[in-house]
């Protein structure tokens, strides 16, 4: 990674930059569920299901996270009415909750070690090494038909190729029960629009004085506490 310039782009950068890893973890943690069904159709033990899908939701929610706190606290926190500007004009209320929530998962695992997450059975599509399946299909003239199931979130997964079995993390959300990398990518994309935000806002370096004010007004209010 280039190392980012001194000026105004710097921690949007390094909050981009962040946000990058955060994708990568999820890609992770969307994979874990085809390796569990690979398992279950070899007839294997399925080696720390729960260990597997925390590790990447809570990598992927840590580094996400990392992006919102580059951001608030860039300059003794100089975006700070941006981001309030955002978080009451641009997300609705459950978009709030929706990114409250996110923030306080990760809270709970660093803090307390819990999850609020379950394991829960899911079905997955079965995915075909090629599609020579399809071809003849097409060329004898054979109708394919749709398998179809409803997961735990309420979500109907369907597939021509047919569906496996496997497990899925679900964590709770606003009132619902969320697949937890559905949860991860709207995070993150809640992120990347609190970003655009900051951006947009072109808010100017802080003078010196002035990051002096802010420090000295944050630690009064934390010894008050």
């Amino acid at each position: 990674m280039t190392t980012p310039s001194r000026g105004q782009l710097d921690a949007i950068e390094r909050a981009r930059y962040k946000l990058r890893q955060a994708d990568m973890a999820l890609q992770y943690l969307r994979h874990v569920p085809t390796e569990i069904a690979a398992d279950l159709r070899r007839a294997r033990s399925i080696s720390h299901p729960d260990l597997r899908l925390d590790t990447f939701f809570f990598s992927c929610l840590g580094l996400a996270k990392s992006a919102y706190y580059i951001i608030k606290d860039d300059q003794g926190g100089r975006y700070r009415d941006a981001i309030h500007s955002w978080r009451m004009n641009v997300l609705n209320d459950k978009g709030r909750t929706q990114f409250n929530r996110m923030m306080t998962l990760r809270n709970n695992d660093v803090h307390h070690g819990r999850s609020d997450g379950k394991t829960l059975a899911t079905m997955i599509p079965f995915e075909r090494s090629n599609d020579v399946w399809m071809y003849q299909s097409a060329a004898l003239g054979i109708s394919r038909t749709v398998t179809e199931h409803k997961n735990p979130d309420g979500r109907t997964v369907s597939s021509y190729d047919g569906l496996q079995g496997s497990m899925s993390l679900y964590v709770e959300i606003a009132g619902e029960l969320c697949e937890a990398s559905s949860a991860c990518e709207r995070f993150i994309a809640q992120l990347n629009s609190l970003i655009d935000a900051v951006k947009a806002a072109n808010v100017p370096p802080l003078s010196a004085l002035q990051r002096l004010w802010l420090w000295f007004r944050t630690t009064i209010l934390r010894l008050r506490d």
